[in-house]
């Protein structure tokens, strides 16, 4: 299974994986677009943010955007001082219809593990970039820097 389906799995630290048959569509209440001005950069931080959003543009996980929909970004450090831009989408989430999807009890995924006696972890590294936001919805996912505007 792992050969059938290795895709999916990134090769490297420029590749993501891909998993091309999920798309991932927002239904929204409304279509009043949600406007968030961007919140600023701190000035040493500026040049990291401008490469970081650059190499998003560079390996098309992210594209430039004239959308009327816009949501802010906030940077923070990880662990390791890398740089991680989250945008802020709560505005985006309160007009989004929720999905109806019952999740799986804890106990029912313990139980189905019983008698097994492999498990595996695997770490889902820049998962927000692996699934693909249709095309219906992209505009909704607008996030805004001082500079540039763009979406997933």
């Amino acid at each position: 299974m792992l050969f059938e389906e290795s895709d999916v799995f990134a090769r490297g630290e420029g590749d993501i994986g891909c998993i091309p048959d999920l798309q991932l569509k927002i239904n929204v209440v409304d279509n009043k677009p949600v406007q968030k001005n961007y919140n600023s950069i701190p000035k040493p931080l500026y040049k990291e943010v401008k490469d970081y959003v650059q190499n998003l543009l560079n390996r098309g996980w992210i594209r430039k955007s004239v959308s009327s929909y816009s949501s802010p970004v906030v940077c923070v450090r990880k662990k390791d001082q890398s740089l991680r831009l989250c945008v802020d989408f709560r505005g985006l989430n309160q007009k989004t219809v929720p999905d109806r999807h019952p999740l799986p009890r804890i106990q029912d995924l313990l139980d189905s593990l019983g008698g097994n006696t492999w498990f595996s972890i695997l770490d889902q590294g820049r998962a927000y970039h692996q699934g693909f936001v249709s095309e219906e919805s992209r505009h909704l996912t607008a996030f805004r820097l001082k500079a540039v505007r763009c979406l997933y």
